[in-house]
């Protein structure tokens, strides 16, 4: 019986899932999880470092698509807003940051990230379980609340205190200078950029940001406003002529000074 639900689940990953067997050099751990034959395995990738995997919220895009590719990290300081298990972060250090500072309100998924950076012996990340807004304060989160995919950071009005940061007081407090910036937060880039400074904006030489429901423009005006040029892509990275109105990435690096 095993063998064959074993051969099931090699089937469609054959099928259907090309990606992970080109991506995770141990990849035959994750059928044998789910048939229960192995506790939670720890995925070494071929390209990348290892990840804990977690069904539902196990994810290669970081290091199959190379969203942020563009972002030249090496020897310099990043500041990942939206930091989810922890991928983004060790994608960064991956490509030879100096330092990430990375920020996840959400405890189950910061618990996640906190165990990815153990795996890998990471010394140079430093991991947050904050959020980030245009505001100091906090917000009651549920600790059992497991999110689906990457979700922005709410008040479930009970539950234990998350800090969330201002932006502009946590890029002077870091005191950031040539930085980069990463921000996914699925809609706190919208308080957080377009109520930034001048002279926050100016602490980074490169952004980039995921824009959700509210679109792009008035992030785009925003940054090109304060000295970046602009590009559109889409959820892999890769260039765009027309701008996506609802999801997509905007590539920014700094112009003037």
């Amino acid at each position: 019986m095993y063998i064959v639900v074993f051969y099931l689940l090699v089937v469609n990953f054959l099928n259907s899932g090309f990606r992970l067997l080109k991506a995770v050099k141990d990849w035959y751990r994750i059928p044998l999880y789910h048939i229960g034959l192995t506790p939670k395995p720890i995925i070494s990738l071929r390209h990348g470092p290892k990840l804990l995997y977690v069904p539902g919220l196990f994810s290669l895009e970081q290091f199959l698509d190379q969203p942020y590719r563009r972002l030249n990290v090496s020897g310099r300081v990043v500041l990942d807003v939206g930091a989810y298990i922890g991928d983004s972060a060790l994608y960064f250090w991956s490509r030879g940051a100096k330092w990430v500072y990375a920020f996840e309100p959400y405890p189950y998924l910061y618990e996640i990230a906190r165990e990815n950076l153990k795996i890998n012996m990471v010394n140079n990340i430093t991991l947050f379980n904050q959020a980030v807004g245009s505001e100091d304060g906090f917000i009651n989160v549920d600790t059992k609340y497991v999110p689906k995919a990457k979700s922005h950071a709410r008040d479930f009005g009970s539950g234990i205190p998350i800090r969330v940061r201002a932006f502009d007081s946590l890029v002077n407090e870091m005191g950031l200078k040539d930085a980069v910036l990463k921000m996914d937060c699925e809609g706190c880039e919208y308080n957080a950029l377009i109520n930034a400074s001048e002279s926050t904006l100016k602490s980074f030489s490169e952004i980039i940001l995921e824009y959700h429901y509210q679109g792009y423009a008035k992030l785009a005006h925003k940054l090109l406003d304060n000295g970046f040029a602009l590009e559109f892509l889409d959820q892999t990275g890769s260039h765009i002529d027309v701008p996506l109105q609802k999801l997509g990435l905007i590539y920014c690096k700094k112009t003037t000074d």
